[in-house]
């Protein structure tokens, strides 16, 4: 009898025999490393190439992370595509961004708080491998229900650098994978100057503009009559005159909602998905005008789906 398997369920094989024929190690020190990363992610200078890889799509990259009168920053290179190149500040401390970030930023809040990512993720550290000619400790965070997503992540041993991240979807599936293929942790600093070559670049500042300054106890106008457990409200900005967002986290995993008035505008409704990142677009009213929301955000589709269902005006005002 020949078996024939799909590519997904290849890719799902490919996993399952990879952590099958690992050994275990100290799953105690799995916090340790974790806290490791999130010293290594925000304070070591570096460079190197590495690929990012979503559905059929891959890209790839070249960073540098140099440190400049106090101030760290990052320049990074995209390799396939149009020419571009980004040249940004790393945000500084006690500030919460709202703008989109390398898996690396996303992944260094897991050691920060040990405790709290116990209660919705379990945490299982393997032996070595290698990624990037450099060996790696390999740490699976497994979700404890079906509202978040699983990581594998492959630590530099001698930095505790995130080397490679596979993202790990409700069915096992992997959905996006970031691994380096080229990494120096120990360039030459005449090798980290900010030299702008692409014919499209951005600069970015050291200020606080991008940061969430608004953070109390939940948000001033709106509500969920439903939130998955573990989230958290973080925060809330008023991007223009219209468009507000909201944003929530469970420590690792974080959602956006985009709420602006409808108008005239046609009515999009539906959802998409990039990778991990999941998005649902639909509508609420707050008995006075109907408006336009959108959920962004690394959780499952179905759970985009539900916010944007249970999102209602706050009563009283």
């Amino acid at each position: 009898m020949v078996m024939r398997f799909t590519a997904r369920q290849l890719g799902g094989l490919l996993c399952l025999l990879l952590f099958s024929s690992l050994t275990w190690a100290d799953n105690n020190n799995a916090h340790q490393l974790l806290k490791k990363m999130s010293e290594a992610g925000q304070n070591l200078s570096y460079r190197g190439s590495f690929t990012y890889e979503h559905g059929s799509s891959i890209e790839s990259f070249r960073v540098v992370r140099w440190t400049d009168e106090g101030v760290n920053y990052e320049r990074l290179e995209h390799l396939s595509g149009p020419e571009r190149q980004f040249i940004r500040p790393v945000r500084p401390k006690g500030c919460t961004p709202f703008g989109g970030a390398l898996l690396q930023d996303r992944l260094s809040r897991l050691g920060s708080d040990g405790a709290e990512i116990d209660r919705y993720y379990r945490l299982v550290a393997y032996e070595q491998e290698r990624v990037a000619g450099r060996h790696a400790q390999v740490i699976q965070i497994i979700p404890r229900d079906k509202m978040r997503y699983g990581y594998v992540v492959s630590l530099d041993q001698a930095t505790g650098m995130l080397l490679k991240t596979l993202l790990l979807d409700e069915q096992q599936r992997v959905v996006e994978r970031f691994q380096f293929i080229e990494f120096d942790a120990a360039p030459q600093a005449v090798e980290l100057e900010p030299h702008v070559q692409a014919q499209l670049h951005s600069q970015g500042t050291a200020g606080m503009e991008d940061c969430v300054l608004e953070v109390g106890a939940g948000p001033r106008d709106w509500r969920f009559q439903w939130l998955p457990p573990g989230f958290e409200f973080s925060g809330e900005k008023l991007i223009n005159d219209h468009t507000r967002m909201l944003m929530y986290t469970d420590g690792l995993a974080t959602f956006s909602i985009f709420i602006q008035p409808r108008g005239d505008q046609f009515l999009i409704e539906g959802r998409a998905q990039r990778g991990a990142t999941t998005a649902y677009m639909g509508a609420v009213s707050d008995g006075r005008q109907e408006y336009r929301l959108t959920v962004v955000g690394e959780v499952p589709s179905a759970v985009a789906e539900q916010l944007a269902q249970s999102l209602r005006p706050h009563t009283g005002h």
